[in-house]
């Protein structure tokens, strides 16, 4: 047997069933009611579901406010039936009269330092200190010490040693006369080893710094006598 389907009964039957998803949804029309009609009557449904909505809070609020506020005197003492903190709770402190001035916090506890303890229980080799001092380029204080120690009764080794380095300090200063004075004390000694060896280097190198510096302020003399020649004879 053929069985025959029209798209207008397709069609049909969408319809109905699109009513009757709609119907869960919205109110239900009747055939006779048309489009306008029917959204009029939703809109007043939902009006009036909203009228409700709002009579509803409104009554609310009114029994809310109807819970007046015993009234209270400023002279009246507080019955014993007040309630009070219980015993472990901690009381709330009071305010302060100006909430402005500033609080200063609890002073931190100050940690307990060890007590010092000397480095060495021997004396301090004050030679060996001095050339510390002479290494780190700290030479004014190495200065100050080695000549402290030029006057100490110390063996010839040392006692060479220490105005060696007294010289030293002082051309790295600037002090060349007295630096001069020393090497030359030493270059002119019986002994002769590296230090006095040292030494006389040392003096040869002032005695060449000195003669160039002097060759080089004559040449700057020559020179600025030839421009001020040159000027003046040029000149308009």
């Amino acid at each position: 047997m053929l069985v025959v389907v029209t798209v207008s009964s397709v069609s049909a039957g969408n319809d109905r069933a699109r009513r009757a998803v709609d119907g869960d949804r919205f109110p239900a029309a009747s055939n006779d009611d048309t489009l306008e009609s029917f959204l009029d009557r939703t809109i007043v449904e939902r009006r009036d579901r909203v009228r409700r909505l709002n009579q509803g809070i409104r009554s609310l609020l009114d029994r809310m406010t109807e819970q007046t506020i015993p009234e209270t005197d400023d002279n009246h003492e507080p019955s014993q039936q007040l309630q009070t903190l219980p015993p472990d709770e901690p009381d709330v402190p009071e305010l302060l009269e100006d909430p402005q001035t500033p609080v200063s916090a609890p002073e931190a506890p100050r940690p307990k330092l060890p007590l010092a303890t000397p480095v060495t229980d021997r004396p301090v080799d004050r030679l060996a200190a001095a050339d510390n001092l002479f290494g780190a380029g700290d030479i004014q204080h190495a200065l100050a010490l080695y000549r402290q120690l030029r006057q100490a009764d110390l063996p010839e080794a040392e006692r060479r040693w220490i105005c060696y380095q007294i010289a030293c300090c002082q051309r790295r200063m600037g002090e060349i006369n007295g630096a001069t004075k020393d090497y030359r004390e030493l270059a002119n000694d019986a002994v002769n080893d590296a230090v006095s060896e040292n030494a006389r280097w040392f003096i040869e190198v002032i005695s060449q710094r000195h003669n160039l510096s002097s060759n080089v302020q004559n040449l700057t003399a020559i020179l600025q006598s030839l421009e001020e020649e040159i000027r003046n004879e040029f000149a308009p």
